[in-house]
């Protein structure tokens, strides 16, 4: 056995400490280096967000721009109804009206169908808040971060009545969510009158009837002409052409994009109309957030 004295003798000259310090170091500059990539990630992540909701910004700001450098409708007064638009001429809603009213039989159908109609509306209203998925505060949140996201805020509060829909689209177009009424009508008035409208897929607007609930066209058309009936994405569709402007939506859905947007056939650089959705909710009526700063 050694005795005590021949064991060898830890000192700072020799190697074994300097060895020991080298791997301490070695091991900080390491871990230096992660927590100086993950910091790298992190900020080029945050400078992509800036950079999505600049151009989205831009993009608003020249759609605005464009908007302002032509006419828009003027805004109308307390108490004078918008204008009609020249595509829905009175004198055929009027003939409409005659007709209907002539025909005993029909007036009888419509009363059944718009009955049997609201009964699958409640129902279908009650399935959908039951049905499993995201709560209304869920979905609320991810339309909020969305919003964020594009640089958008709500402009005005739009009532949950059932007539959200035109009532945002009356807020856009005519500054006050009042004018619901005469935006329904009218748009009702222009998918009566183009059922075989042809969309851009080479489809008519009347293939996407749902026939197990409106067995004619002219009862979908009654239907969506009552108040508080929800509007769909053929309202939408006879919106942007009736008005000739394009739509954009931002939405709360999951798994899929959440911007859509309608073209009018006939647009060119003009009109833009900003909406939220709530999926299966509500719409909202939308501006650019004052505070969006890169």
């Amino acid at each position: 056995m050694r005795h005590p004295e021949d064991q060898p003798v830890y000192s700072p000259s020799s190697g074994t400490r300097k060895d020991l310090l080298e791997s301490v170091l070695e091991q900080e500059r390491a871990f230096a280096r992660r927590v100086q990539e993950e910091q790298e990630k992190a900020f080029a992540k945050r400078v992509q967000e800036q950079q999505q909701r600049a151009y989205m910004r831009r993009v608003l700001e020249e759609q605005q721009q464009a908007v302002t450098r032509r006419a828009l409708p003027e805004v109308p007064k307390e108490d004078t109804p918008p204008d009609t638009p020249e595509d829905v001429p009175e004198e055929d809603e009027a003939e409409g009206r005659r007709a209907r009213s002539a025909d005993p039989q029909r007036s009888r159908r419509r009363s059944r169908s718009l009955n049997s109609f609201t009964d699958s509306s409640s129902t279908d209203r009650s399935r959908r808040k039951s049905a499993p998925g995201l709560t209304t505060e869920e979905k609320t949140k991810i339309l909020n971060q969305r919003l964020q996201l594009y640089g958008l805020k709500e402009k005005t509060q739009i009532l949950g009545d059932g007539n959200c829909q035109f009532a945002a689209i009356a807020d856009q177009i005519y500054g006050d969510p009042k004018y619901a009424p005469k935006v329904r009508e009218v748009s009702v008035a222009w998918l009566r009158k183009h059922p075989d409208f042809k969309l851009r897929n080479g489809a008519t607007i009347k293939d996407f009837l749902q026939v197990e609930f409106f067995p004619t066209w002219e009862d979908y058309c009654d239907y969506m002409a009552s108040p508080g009936m929800w509007g769909d994405h053929l309202t939408l569709t006879a919106i942007s052409e009736l008005y000739n402007t394009r739509i954009f939506i931002l939405s709360s859905v999951e798994g899929a994009d959440p911007c859509t947007t309608i073209v009018p056939s006939k647009w060119s650089e003009g009109k833009t109309i900003y909406l939220s959705h709530l999926h299966e909710l509500h719409y909202g009526s939308l501006t650019p957030a004052e505070d969006f700063t890169l």
